[in-house]
C-alpha cells in the first residue's frame, strides 16, 4: 500500500532526462549501502534511462556488475537501442506490449459506470482508438472529455473535443473514394478544413479504415482482427463488399503514399485533396481472365481474315478478272554480254608492228 500511495522510503525513482549527469548517478550510489527500512529490497527506478550521458552510464557500470544484495534496479525506456550494450548485457529485458483496444474499451466503460457517466459505443471506441494501446493516455483523454461533455458522452462531441474527424465523415470519404466520386471527396475535405482539424491525423484515420475494410473482406465480417462497434463494422463490411479486393489493396497502397506526402508537404490540405481525387478518378482494374479472353478474341479475328486464299498479284503480267482482256507478255531472249578482255582477241587480225623511232645522233 505504501508503494502504491508513493509513501515508501524503500522505492526511489529518478528521471533520467533531467538527472543525467555523473554527479546525479554518484548521489544515487551514495544511498545504496543503506538497508531498506520496511521492505525486503530497496528498489531504484530510473525512467527514460536512455537519456543518461555516456559518463553516467560508465558510472553505473561498476554498480551493475557488483550490485548490493538488497538493491534492485529497474530501468525504463522507450528507445532500448540507445542504451549501451554494456548496460543491456547486465540486465534482464522485459518488453511491455500495447494493450488491446477491446481491453481499453472495457476499462473505460468501468470507469464511466463508476463515475455515473453514460456514453455511447462510438464515444468509447473513439477514446480507445486514440489511446493507441496506452491505458494512461486513455484515462487522460477521458478526463478531458468528461470535463467538456458532462454526464453524457456522444461520438460526435467526443470527436469535436479531441479535434479529430468523426467516424461518419471518415466513412463518407472512404466510400466516395471507392465509388469514384471526386466531387463528394472535395466537399467533405473542405468541410474538414472548415472545422480546423488536423489533416495528417485524418489521413491516418482514413488509412486505418481502408485497412479494416481489407481485413473484413478477406477474413469475414465477424473477425476479431477489427475493433469496431457493430454499426460501424456493418457499414465498413458493406463498403468493402461493393468493390473487388484488388481495388482495396490498390486504395491502401495509394493512401499510404498520400499520408507520406501530406506529412512532408507545406500545404497538407491541397496535397490531401489532390491525392484523394487522383485515387477516386483512377481507371478501373480489369481482371486478368478478362484481358486474356480479349486477347484470344483478337487473335481469332485476325486469324480468320488472313486464313483464306492468298491475294492475287497485281501489275503487268498479272491476270485480271474473267471479264476483262488478258494481256500476254512475251519474254524476249536476253543478249549475252560480250566478254571483254584486257589483251587482244584471238580471232582479230594481228596488229601491224609499230615503227621504232630511233634518235639520230646530233651532228
Amino acid at each position: 500500500m505504501g508503494i502504491t500511495a508513493g509513501r515508501s522510503a524503500d522505492v526511489q525513482e529518478m528521471d533520467g532526462a533531467s538527472n543525467n549527469s555523473v554527479d546525479d548517478v554518484r548521489r544515487l550510489q551514495e544511498s545504496l549501502p543503506y538497508r531498506p527500512q520496511s521492505s525486503r529490497f530497496k528498489v531504484v527506478i530510473v525512467d527514460e534511462v536512455h537519456m543518461l550521458s555516456t559518463g553516467a552510464f560508465n558510472a553505473f557500470l561498476k554498480t551493475l556488475e557488483e550490485p548490493p544484495d538488497h538493491v534492485k534496479f529497474i530501468f525504463a525506456t522507450t528507445e532500448i537501442h540507445k542504451v549501451p550494450v554494456t548496460i543491456r548485457s547486465r540486465c534482464q529485458r522485459y518488453d511491455f506490449r500495447l494493450i488491446p483496444q477491446q481491453v481499453v474499451s472495457d476499462r473505460v466503460r468501468e470507469i464511466l459506470a463508476t463515475e455515473s457517466v453514460t456514453a455511447d459505443d462510438e464515444a468509447v471506441a473513439m477514446v480507445a482508438r486514440e489511446a493507441a494501446g496506452s491505458m494512461r493516455d486513455a484515462l487522460t483523454l477521458l478526463d478531458q472529455i468528461v470535463a467538456f461533455g458532462g454526464s453524457h458522452l456522444e461520438g460526435k462531441e467526443v470527436a469535436r473535443v479531441l479535434g479529430i474527424a468523426d467516424r461518419e465523415v471518415v466513412h463518407g470519404i472512404a466510400e466516395a473514394v471507392l465509388a469514384g466520386d471526386g466531387a463528394a471527396v472535395l466537399t467533405l475535405v473542405d468541410e474538414l478544413a472548415g472545422r480546423g482539424l488536423d489533416t495528417l491525423h485524418f489521413a491516418k484515420q482514413l488509412l486505418e479504415l481502408v485497412r479494416d475494410m481489407v481485413v473484413l473482406r478477406v477474413s469475414g465480417a465477424e473477425t476479431e482482427l477489427v475493433a469496431m462497434v457493430p454499426e460501424e463494422r456493418a457499414r465498413a463490411a458493406q463498403a468493402a463488399e461493393s468493390v473487388d479486393v484488388q481495388e482495396l489493396h490498390r486504395a491502401f497502397s495509394a493512401l499510404s503514399r498520400v499520408v507520406e506526402d501530406v506529412a512532408q508537404s507545406g500545404n497538407p490540405r491541397t496535397t490531401l485533396e489532390m491525392g484523394l481525387v487522383r485515387l477516386a478518378t483512377r481507371p478501373p482494374l480489369l481482371p486478368l481472365a478478362e484481358l486474356v479472353a480479349r486477347l484470344e478474341a483478337m487473335e481469332r479475328r485476325g486469324g480468320g481474315s488472313g486464313g483464306g486464299s492468298a491475294p492475287r498479284p497485281r501489275g503487268p503480267g498479272a491476270q485480271g478478272s474473267s471479264s476483262g482482256p488478258r494481256a500476254e507478255v512475251t519474254r524476249l531472249p536476253q543478249r549475252r554480254p560480250e566478254a571483254r578482255h584486257a589483251g587482244p582477241c584471238r580471232d582479230a587480225p594481228p596488229a601491224a608492228p609499230r615503227a621504232r623511232r630511233r634518235a639520230s645522233p646530233t651532228p
